[in-house]
């Protein structure tokens, strides 16, 4: 079986694209290590964790980011960060968000914190990008991770992929995660009638 993403637009170099999410991907294998499971929470009013992400937050709909409330945000947090992953197709990401004020409790749909920075996602385009497999794979597993960081980041927005997830792991020491799935179904034809 294939494991890809459907594309937006016009596509601006598969090379690169696929080079961006195989170092995702390492990063991804090597989180354990850099920032630890805590007391800290990341839930969404939209969707529990383990079931599936509303079509309005994905390519689906409105493509919006749903929204997301924070708890247990440690003392020592300096700024807080924000990623979303594609885990199944081989850590493609869909957002990067850093910077955040520790004080940020919740994040509204489509919103994004005044202050805060936004990479570009692997898509090629800034911000968010919604959950957007191709259609007739089984639903794709997501992977909305918090980190609380020790220091501002100093990146700019627009950072590429790799860029911020290698810059936001080396300022984590706590994180938290929400889990989501998201598949898109073929469309059944409808039978024609004449006569």
């Amino acid at each position: 079986m294939t494991i890809g993403i459907a594309r937006r637009g016009a596509p601006r170099g598969r090379s690169l694209a696929a080079g961006a999410c195989a170092a995702v991907a390492a990063l991804a294998l090597a989180a354990p290590a850099l920032g630890r499971d805590s007391g800290m929470r990341l839930t969404s009013p939209a969707f529990h964790s383990g079931q599936t992400i509303p079509a309005r937050f994905t390519c689906s709909g409105a493509d919006h980011s749903p929204p997301l409330d924070f708890a247990g945000v440690p003392r020592g947090a300096k700024a807080l960060a924000l990623t979303l992953i594609d885990t199944t197709a081989h850590g493609f990401t869909h957002w990067t968000v850093w910077n955040i004020s520790p004080s940020v409790r919740r994040i509204a749909a489509g919103g994004v914190p005044h202050g805060a920075r936004q990479g570009e996602n692997s898509f090629q385009t800034m911000g968010y990008g919604g959950p957007c497999p191709p259609i007739g794979q089984k639903p794709h597993r997501y992977v909305f991770t918090l980190y609380a960081l020790n220091r501002q980041l100093s990146l700019s927005n627009g950072a590429p992929p790799a860029t911020a997830e290698s810059e936001i792991r080396a300022a984590s020491f706590e994180r938290a995660t929400l889990v989501g799935f998201f598949g898109r179904q073929r469309r059944r034809r409808q039978p024609v009638f004449t006569g």
